[in-house]
This record gives structure tokens, sequence and C-alpha cells, in this order.
């Protein structure tokens, strides 16, 4: 089963939980080669996304062996089918230095980027969090 590198709203525990209805260990990650980029949608909610930036990097988590079916509810959910968001295969490190392959979601060619500034985890957790979870748990009902 695959690994996924999460950057954005799924590296909060309880909203990966709220959308494939199990839990999952979440481990320190880092992508080198990209930057996080808060993007504004229709959405009310500032979603992110990684674009290549040389010097960059990307601080998230990985999620080990996700099962097929939480994959399929991840894919809904980043809009594949629409090509919101596409799959990627990246090396992540993690904290003792090992490399890792896993894939992630990156900006599919349906996206019209807005891009406005740096996406920042706190700052998502403290505006935005729950509005997020209320979104997805109003989603599977």
């Amino acid at each position: 089963m695959p690994h996924l590198f999460v950057y954005g709203c799924l590296m909060f525990p309880e909203i990966l939980e709220a959308l494939i209805g199990k839990k999952y260990a979440l481990k320190g990650a880092v992508l080198q080669g990209y930057q996080r980029i808060k993007v504004q949608t229709d959405d009310p909610i500032a979603y992110p996304v990684i674009v290549p930036e040389t010097s960059g990097s990307v601080e998230g988590c990985l999620v080990r062996n996700v099962h097929p079916a939480s994959m399929n509810k991840i894919d809904v959910f980043e809009e594949t089918e629409k090509c919101v968001y596409l799959k990627r295969e990246v090396t992540v490190e993690l904290n003792n230095a090992e490399n890792v392959k896993a894939l992630t979601y990156v900006p599919g060619l349906a996206q019209k980027l807005r891009l406005t500034q740096l996406w920042n985890p706190d700052e998502f957790r403290k505006k935005e969090l729950q509005r997020c979870l209320n979104q997805i748990r109003e989603s599977m009902v």
C-alpha cells in the first residue's frame, strides 16, 4: 500500500479521521524543492498547494500504508477526477534522515491558481480548522 505525504489540512489528525473514518499515525516529514502557498478559490477556506521552488522545503506529515479505500476518499476530497489536484510521487525525508517515496497532491490543470501568500498551519488551526472539519462532516451525511 502506498505512503502519502500531506502538507495542508490533512496534516490535522481530526480532519483526516473525519474524512476517511479511520485513524492513521502521522509522522513528521519534509519535502525538499517545493514551497507551500495559500490559494484563494471560491471556497471560503484558503487551502494550500505546493509549487516547485528550488530552495524551498515543505514540512508536512507522512501517512504510511494508506488503504485503497482510504485513498479513494482522499481522492474525492482532493477532486482528482476534476483535475483540481493530481497525485505525484515524491521523496520525503523523515526526522531520522530516512528518505521515503510517497504520493502527494499537486495542483492540477483545472486549478486556476490565485496564489496569495505562504500557508501557515498554525493560522489554519486557529482560523479555519473547525470550518473545514464541519464541511467534511456535512459532506459525509
